[in-house]
């Protein structure tokens, strides 16, 4: 796993909060490759979490389509990147959307 701590006091962020993102390399990719591919079409899902003590945490998950269960024909469901965050203001999620995509453009290996 890989854990990215964003710095504090950058513009646009209030000076208590912190923010985690979580995720494999994989993940990203598969992302990539499912979600933002129009042959693929798999929907990438967000879905913030409330009441997890002070902070929030924003899980998304995405079916991988190149997997398929034999016994029901079901194309399962993967998680996706996970964030960790203080607030859950617009600046806050278009940092965490703006860091994927960043991360998103390293090619995996």
């Amino acid at each position: 796993m890989r854990q990215f701590v964003l710095a504090q006091g950058e513009p646009t962020w209030r000076p208590h909060t912190h923010t985690h993102i979580i995720h494999r390399v994989q993940q990203l990719a598969d992302v990539k490759a499912f979600c933002f591919n129009s042959y693929t079409a798999s929907v990438w899902s967000c879905d913030k979490t409330y009441n997890v003590g002070k902070l929030y945490v924003t899980d998304t998950v995405y079916r991988n389509m190149s997997l398929q269960r034999v016994s029901t024909v079901d194309i399962p469901i993967f998680i996706g990147p996970v964030f960790v965050h203080g607030d859950s203001v617009f600046d806050t999620y278009a940092h965490f959307f703006g860091m994927l995509a960043e991360l998103s453009s390293v090619r995996v290996r």
